[in-house]
């Protein structure tokens, strides 16, 4: 989790689409190979590979949803705490049934798909440069009354 202390540096310095994807990418190849584990220190480096992937894609996607919301960024941060809180109650309930099936390879291979899934998407996002956001900003304070 101390990865996420250095993901603001990274997206200034990689921006923040390709930070994310590789977040996204990291986390997910932890996540399968950790089904494959039998070995003790295997399974450990496999799950800080996964979290590290998680804790530089949870501040890349706050980034992201920050610029995405433009003027209305604070009205995006609440939605999207809304789906990450949605998300972490769904999470489990589907791990848990998924584990019921007695097999880890697939277990955790489900939900790495899940996380190939949000890195599909990352290819739709269409970004608004920041001019645009200025422009907005622009009009609407020369068309307030005071």
């Amino acid at each position: 989790m101390l990865m996420s202390l250095f993901s603001g540096r990274l997206i200034k310095k990689y921006s923040v689409i390709p930070i994310l994807r590789s977040a996204l990418i990291l986390s997910a190849v932890g996540l399968i190979l950790l089904g494959f584990g039998a070995n003790m220190v295997f399974i450990i480096v496999m799950s800080i590979v996964f979290v590290t992937g998680v804790a530089i894609a949870i501040p890349s996607l706050v980034t992201l949803v920050g610029e995405l919301g433009g003027i209305s960024r604070g009205a995006a941060i609440s939605i999207y705490t809304v789906v990450v809180n949605l998300g972490a109650t769904i999470g489990p309930i589907l791990a848990i049934q998924l584990l019921g099936t007695g097999n880890y390879i697939f277990t955790f291979s489900i939900l790495a798909c899940c996380l190939l899934l949000g890195l599909l998407t990352t290819f739709f996002i269409k970004r608004i440069p920041a001019v645009a956001d200025n422009l907005v900003t622009d009009q609407e304070k020369s068309i307030a009354p005071f």
